[in-house]
């Protein structure tokens, strides 16, 4: 009876160990953890730096004519809107996924702002310039302040003011 014991427990050990072992050492490592954080972000800022590089190369003075910002505005969210379909292609780890979302939505937004700031600038109205920049202020901080506590260093940086 003794052996029967010894020989079911060996049995028990040997095929459930092997198990055990693989969802600790496999298991915890494929959660979405640290390196899946990791990787998003590098990638994502990978995307951003060539996203801020460009916005600089093109960035115009916020005294130059309206015709001209009119026009740096579209450039600036035809550039954005490139960038954003590339880091939509990027998949977070689920402890990012709501905060990612909203750094999408933060910078579609700020494409929509853009159009219609060259809108308003092209049409040179006034009280939706200033209300759009104050606008457009407001979103910097908040793309800014999120992209930055999930741990994105040129995702959290927004391009020039215009």
């Amino acid at each position: 009876m003794r052996l029967f014991g010894l020989r079911a427990r060996l049995v028990v050990a040997l095929l459930f160990g092997p198990v055990l072992f693989g969802v600790v050492v496999f298991g915890l490592g494929g959660c979405g953890g640290v390196s899946a954080r990791a990787r998003l972000v590098a990638s994502a800022d990978r995307v951003c730096a060539g996203l801020n590089a460009r916005l600089n190369q093109t960035a115009v003075s916020v005294r130059s004519s309206h015709a001209v910002l009119a026009r740096n505005a579209s450039e600036h969210a035809a550039i954005e809107r490139q960038a954003i379909t590339r880091l939509a292609g990027l998949r977070p780890p689920v402890d990012l996924a709501h905060d990612w979302a909203r750094l999408l939505s933060d910078r579609r937004q700020l494409v929509t702002q853009l159009l219609a700031l060259a809108h308003a600038w092209a049409s040179n109205d006034q009280p939706v310039i200033k209300q759009l920049a104050a606008s457009k202020v407001r979103l910097h901080r908040k793309i800014k302040a999120l992209a930055a506590r999930d741990g994105f260093k040129d995702c959290s940086r927004v391009g020039p003011p215009i």
